[in-house]
């Protein structure tokens, strides 16, 4: 059986991991939030830039603060689907970038822990 050569590193796309906070009076649920994001970049970018994007949102949740993993190219419009976003479920709110990270773990030591 013909094994297919794995993808050189230069080749693979680059990602970069954005840490984001949520905003309110009260706190959410990380589900809550997670489904805001989605439908709005959904709303912004569109099928194909939401692919293209290759947004995810990491478990991470700690004091209404998440880590979204994202391409390099769709970095810019992550950041303005965020700040669009005004509700979620249901209450006011709104979303910063508390900023942009290489890696994971990085992202999780300087922007997340305490």
């Amino acid at each position: 059986m013909n094994k297919t050569a794995p993808l050189l590193p230069s080749l693979k796309e680059k990602r970069r991991y954005l840490v984001y906070e949520a905003h309110s009076e009260g706190t959410f649920s990380f589900n809550d939030v997670k489904e805001a994001i989605l439908q709005e970049a959904a709303t912004f970018l569109g099928t194909l830039g939401l692919a293209k994007a290759g947004l995810i949102l990491l478990d991470d949740w700690n004091n209404n603060k998440g880590i979204i993993r994202v391409a390099t190219a769709s970095l810019d419009n992550v950041k303005a689907a965020l700040f669009l976003i005004r509700n979620i479920n249901k209450k006011e709110a709104f979303i910063s970038t508390i900023g942009v990270s290489g890696t994971l773990y990085r992202a999780r030591n300087k922007f997340i822990a305490p």
